[in-house]
């Protein structure tokens, strides 16, 4: 995937720690352009923390700013992408848990 130009990246309910430790533990931490986790789509309120929202229209935002997002909610789909600057009609995204 990664020689055809396709970006690869985690998306996890887990925190940053937890993720990349299961990552490194895995060996697996060099085989993604990175990872989107709870606090991405979820940033501490009150810290500026807004690079993890760049890329996304002020609906997007907004409905961070007021709400828990957790895969499997579409909501928390569409903010992935949009965070990851990915185009929905070339995204794959693919799941470990039935839903």
């Amino acid at each position: 995937m990664h020689e055809r130009g396709h970006k690869i990246k985690i998306f996890t309910n887990a925190d940053e720690v937890h993720a990349a430790q299961v990552l490194s533990r895995l060996g697996l931490q060099d085989c993604f352009q990175g990872v989107m986790c709870f606090e991405t789509l979820n940033p501490p309120m009150g810290l500026g923390h807004v690079s993890s929202i760049e890329g996304m229209n002020e609906v997007q935002i907004e409905n961070v700013e007021t709400q828990v997002l957790c895969k499997p909610s579409v909501q928390a789909m569409e903010a992935a992408i949009a965070i990851a600057k990915g185009d929905p009609k070339k995204t794959v995204i693919t799941e470990n848990l039935p839903t």
